[in-house]
């Protein structure tokens, strides 16, 4: 079974990259070129935590809601 970092990469490989941009204005093009940035923020979505730096210094995700 795949881990979430593979079935991003798996979506990302199977872009059709002669198509126009979707709904969220973003070309396919770009999302493959960023492939690896893509893969990071999806796991960060996902756990709720982000890696920041080389050292690998954590930090959390919270929302915040505005009235």
């Amino acid at each position: 079974m795949k881990n979430e970092g593979e079935q991003v990469r798996d979506h990302l490989r199977n872009l059709k990259l002669h198509k126009s941009m979707g709904r969220d204005m973003v070309h396919s093009r770009v999302l493959r070129e960023l492939e690896d940035e893509v893969v990071i923020y999806e796991k960060s979505w996902q756990s709720s935590e982000v890696r920041l730096g080389k050292g690998g210094k954590r930090g959390n995700i919270t929302s915040i809601l505005k009235g």
